[in-house]
Formats: structure tokens, C-alpha cells, sequence
């Protein structure tokens, strides 16, 4: 019984703490100096442009801003890995061919594409 308790308790201790930071003002965040006062919401554009590399934003502000809060983070992250692989230029290069290749070279590495003799329709990928 003990151990039930003990586990509600810290389910209500981490869903409280969430929603704390869920919930808290931008106005709150300034815990730390921030270089460019006078923007102090982030919003979602402003993560999109800092993940495109946007020169025109004061990053190093929207960096701090980000790294105080926990959901503006989440985001960040989520489009970090979102917009990586949306572009980049070995995928777009890989994709953009419509006929079968055996190999392909980049700089960096070298793919070989066998059939797989096991199991027909598949392919086996090997990278050197």
C-alpha cells in the first residue's frame, strides 16, 4: 500500500511541475539577463527561423529563451529533427531519381544497393 502512495505522490509532484512550466508567463523567464528586451515571446516562427539559419534574429537571445523553457524546447528539438532530414541534400539526391540505381558516391561515403537473394523484393544496403 505504501508503495502506491508513494508512486501517486510523485505522479502528482511531476504532473504539477509540468503544468507549472506549461503555464508559466514569458515574463517569468527572466531569470537570466536577456541581450534584447524587448522581444521576450518566442513564437513559433522565430524557432523556424533560427532552425533555417535565419542571420536577421538575435539568436543568442531566442538560444536563452529556449534553454529556460521546457515546451520552447520540445519544439526546437522536434523541428531540429524535422527540418534535418526535410533538408538535406543526400535524401533530396536520393530521391529525385526515378530509375533504379546500384551505387551511389558521395564524399563522405559510398552506398551499394545488392538484391537481397533470400527474400525477393528486398534489397541489401551496404556502406563503405
Amino acid at each position: 500500500m505504501t508503495d502506491h502512495l508513494y508512486h501517486h505522490k510523485q505522479q502528482v509532484f511531476t504532473t504539477k511541475a509540468i503544468y507549472r512550466e506549461l503555464h508559466r508567463p514569458a515574463s517569468s523567464l527572466d531569470n537570466a539577463p536577456v541581450a534584447n528586451d524587448h522581444s521576450t515571446t518566442v513564437l513559433f516562427n522565430d524557432l523556424v527561423q533560427l532552425v533555417l539559419g535565419n542571420t536577421q534574429l538575435d539568436s543568442n537571445a531566442i538560444m536563452l529563451q529556449i534553454n529556460q523553457s521546457l515546451t520552447l524546447r520540445r519544439q526546437y528539438i522536434r523541428l531540429l529533427k524535422t527540418l534535418a532530414f526535410a533538408n538535406s541534400p543526400v535524401q533530396a539526391a536520393a530521391s529525385s531519381t526515378m530509375t533504379q540505381i546500384s551505387k551511389r558516391n558521395s564524399a563522405e561515403f559510398e552506398l551499394l544497393f545488392k538484391p537481397d537473394k533470400q527474400f525477393l523484393g528486398k534489397c541489401t544496403l551496404y556502406l563503405t
